[in-house]
């Protein structure tokens, strides 16, 4: 005996509301990308893990992310933010302008708006480094200085001979092909046994960190792949994986979970001194 049509949409609405997921510990995969020298993680002042990006607004796109802050609880004695300045080093503005458009325009701004900004000029780069502080990247402010006098930029000295920024992707959720299949199978069949069998896919996640010495050129930069397995069923705890819009928004917009960047820093962590010797 079929199901009716009424059935068929009972069947959905109940595993829809009846389902919950979690979120499995992620494992943590690396792959040194280059590595001019062996770096020591007591040498490196760090600076921004951002991983949320949910609309735009204006110029910028709004981030609403823990990740910053977890890193900076997690490793307190290695920010910038913790960090005292020592000394104020001259650097070229074409160098402090590629970083800066890497790490902090393209994530933070549309296009739009990155067009319009003067990133040749000292000047220019520098109102631009404050308009990021505005837009919830505010260690980049804490990064430079500029003397209006000289019209030079400086980088701030940290007491570290290596600067490192910390980028977290994908900006939205987002599911690969493979994974979704999965997903859409395994979601095909926990529907049919009323969500005791759960649904199960991996929503992607990767951390990039570039290591700059005090001219601002790349000395080491490594890539972690840490994408979190996730279950739906009835029968599985929930658990918010992701960090919610302030008044709301669309929960699916969110970037990588809060699970996902605790289990970078853990590894982080684990590895000590080992990050950026292989």
């Amino acid at each position: 005996m079929g199901f009716s049509g009424k059935g068929v949409w009972a069947v959905l609405l109940f595993c829809v509301l009846g389902c919950a997921t979690t979120y499995l510990e992620p494992g943590v995969d690396q792959e040194t990308l280059f590595l001019k020298e062996p770096i020591e993680e007591s040498d490196i002042a760090y600076a921004g893990f951002y991983n949320y990006d949910i609309y735009l607004d204006g110029s910028f796109f709004r981030l609403y992310s823990t990740g910053n802050d977890q890193f900076v609880r997690k490793f307190p004695e290695d920010h910038v933010s913790r960090l005292p300045v020592q000394r104020r080093i001259p650097v070229e503005t074409e160098k402090v302008a590629r970083l800066v458009l890497a790490s902090g325009l393209r994530p933070a701004m549309s296009p739009q708006a990155i067009a319009r900004l003067d990133l040749k000029s000292a000047r220019g780069v520098y109102q631009a480094i404050q308009t990021l502080k505005s837009g919830s990247y505010e260690d980049f402010a804490l990064l430079f200085e500029y003397d209006g006098q000289e019209d030079q930029l400086y980088l701030n000295d940290f007491g570290r001979p290596f600067l490192a920024v910390g980028r977290h992707q994908p900006t939205f959720r987002k599911v690969s092909f493979g994974w979704g299949f999965s997903g859409l199978m395994t979601g095909y069949i926990s529907i049919l046994t009323l969500g005791l069998v759960p649904a199960v896919w991996k929503e992607p996640a990767e951390t990039f960190i570039i290591v700059y010495d005090r001219n601002l050129d790349v000395v080491a930069s490594t890539r972690y792949e840490h994408g979190t397995y996730a279950l739906s069923a009835v029968w599985v705890d929930s658990e918010e994986g992701f960090v919610m819009p302030p008044g709301g928004g669309n929960p699916h917009a969110g970037g990588i979970h809060e699970r996902s960047a605790q289990g970078m820093y853990d590894f982080m962590n684990s590895e000590g001194s080992g990050l950026f010797s292989k």
